[in-house]
């Protein structure tokens, strides 16, 4: 079973570079073999029997509700392209969820970003839906520079 938990992705994206970059990928159908068991991996619940240990590309612990760091201290760095990586935002959200929800780190960690989105959303009421991705590319045109 997968757990996507804040840890998971914070991970995945530690080993296979920018998490934003890899859906881009997947929705241009161009995501590797190697890139899909990457972030599978990280995502597992619990470590198949028989047992592996670390990921897949070597070295490190899953960041599924069985295995992963509670804080990721250091974890988060900026993307080289400049580019604000999901690392970051997750350290911000982390933060939030402490100061507003009460949320101790490893409780932050292990859940989705479903969950937390459940949470809020009973916490604010109704929300608007994002942008769908048409909305996204007319604002991109009357807005070129960002």
């Amino acid at each position: 079973m997968l757990r996507p938990s804040f840890a998971a992705f914070v991970a995945a994206e530690g080993e296979l570079g920018p998490l934003f970059a890899l859906v881009e990928r997947a929705a241009e159908g161009k995501l590797g073999i190697g890139e899909m068991v990457g972030l599978f991996w990280h995502c597992l619940r619990e470590c198949p029997e028989g047992g592996y240990s670390g990921t897949v590309g070597g070295g490190g612990r899953r960041g599924g509700a069985g295995g992963g760091d509670a804080g990721f201290a250091g974890a988060v760095a900026a993307d080289p392209g400049g580019e604000v990586t999901f690392s970051e935002n997750a350290a911000r959200l982390a933060g939030f969820a402490g100061a507003v929800l009460g949320w101790a780190p490893e409780v932050f960690w292990r859940a989705t970003p479903a969950e937390l989105a459940g949470v809020v959303g009973a916490l604010v009421g109704d929300v608007t839906a994002p942008p769908d991705a048409s909305t996204i590319a007319r604002l991109r045109g009357a807005f070129p520079d960002g």
